[in-house]
């Protein structure tokens, strides 16, 4: 079988705790403005950045991303940092995927909010030199915040105020009692209930 080269093919990892419209809207929009193949998701086992106290169980945020990707061709699950079961660092992360597909221009997908701390990321001075990361923008840290801070970082921007869904605020409201249709999608919302998930 011949590999077709030279494509174009973007990481998407985060905690998918729960996985939203969001991510999935940030995705189709980032293939469409840099002309990306594929978005690979790939839900976190443990975040090393992140209080994983709320963190459900693996299996659950595996079966609600397949629900969101919903198998379209240019979007895929990547089951890498889950079957490690143990802390998950982007750098390792990115190597796989360097080894995987050698012939292939890898991006890494981030919120702004996580990219502000990127130095604090393990061996973030390599990863930078290995990977082009693109940032969507979140509340409370605008491109000029991440700019003034990494002025020598090159950075592809992407979701310029077009999202502002959290995953946080949706535990939040399913806690509370809220319905979440309009950021969850049916699907999930129904396999949220189904499992009696985050409550």
């Amino acid at each position: 079988m011949v590999r077709s080269v030279n494509k174009k093919i973007a990481l998407f990892g985060g905690t998918f705790n729960p996985p939203h419209i969001g991510h999935y809207l940030i995705a189709k929009e980032i293939i469409k403005q840099y002309g990306i193949s594929k978005v690979f998701f790939i839900p976190a086992y443990i975040p090393p950045h992140k209080d994983a106290k709320d963190l459900i169980d693996a299996k659950h945020r595996e079966k609600m991303v397949k629900l969101l990707i919903n198998k379209e061709k240019d979007l895929e699950f990547s089951d890498f940092e889950l079957k490690r079961k143990k802390i998950s660092y982007t750098i390792d992360t990115v190597e796989y995927f360097l080894k995987k597909y050698p012939d292939d221009k890898i991006f890494f997908i981030v919120g702004s909010d996580a990219f502000y701390f990127i130095d604090k990321w393990k061996e973030s001075e390599k990863l930078l030199k290995l990977v082009q990361f693109i940032v969507y923008l979140r509340r409370g840290y605008p491109k000029e915040k991440i700019v003034k801070k990494f002025p020598d970082i090159k950075i592809l921007w992407a979701g310029h105020g077009l999202i502002n869904i959290a995953s946080t605020n949706i535990r939040k409201k399913i806690k509370n009692g809220v319905n979440c249709k309009d950021e969850l999608g049916e699907k999930i919302l129904k396999y949220i209930e189904k499992n009696e998930l985050y409550k």
